[in-house]
C-alpha cells in the first residue's frame, strides 16, 4: 500500500491532489503488457529455429557446439524418436578427437549457414541482374 502511494506521489509531478491519469494507467499497462509479450514471441522464434537446426542436421555437417567445439558430423545416433545423439570428429590430421554430444548441445550447423548465405547471395545477384536488364529496357 506504501508502494502505491510513493508511486502515486512521483506520477502527481508535485501537484496538490496526487493521482494518476486514466492515461498514464494505459501507457503503464502496454508497458506491463509488452515486457510479458515480447520474450513469448522470441521465445517462440527462437524454439522454431531450433527445432528446424535439429531437423536439418546431416552426416558431414560442421558443427558448433555450445561449449564452443567445432567439428564435423560423422554419426547422428537415435536413441528415441524424440532423443538423438551426434558424434563429431574435431581437430587437425594427425591429433583427430571424436567426441559424442547430446543433439540439445548442438549451437549452431555451420554447413547450413554458408548454405543459407549462398542462397541468399545467389537470389540478391538475381534480383540486381534483373533489374539491370529492367532498366536497359
Amino acid at each position: 500500500m506504501q508502494f502505491l502511494a510513493i508511486f502515486n506521489f512521483l506520477l502527481a509531478n508535485g501537484e496538490e491532489n496526487p493521482g494518476v491519469s486514466p492515461w498514464m494507467w494505459a501507457v503503464m499497462g502496454v508497458l506491463v503488457l509488452a515486457i510479458l509479450v515480447f520474450p513469448m514471441i522470441t521465445r517462440r522464434k527462437r524454439g522454431k529455429q531450433v527445432n528446424d537446426l535439429r531437423t536439418t542436421l546431416r552426416v558431414g555437417d560442421e558443427v558448433m557446439t555450445a561449449g564452443g567445439i567445432v567439428g564435423t558430423i560423422v554419426q547422428i545416433i537415435e536413441n528415441s524418436p524424440t532423443d538423438k545423439d551426434f558424434i563429431i570428429e574435431t581437430g587437425q590430421e594427425e591429433n583427430k578427437s571424436v567426441l559424442r554430444f547430446d543433439l540439445r548441445a548442438l549451437y549452431e550447423n555451420r554447413t547450413r549457414i554458408k548454405e543459407l548465405r549462398e542462397e541468399a547471395a545467389k537470389q540478391a545477384e538475381m534480383a540486381r541482374i534483373a533489374k539491370e536488364e529492367k532498366k536497359n529496357k
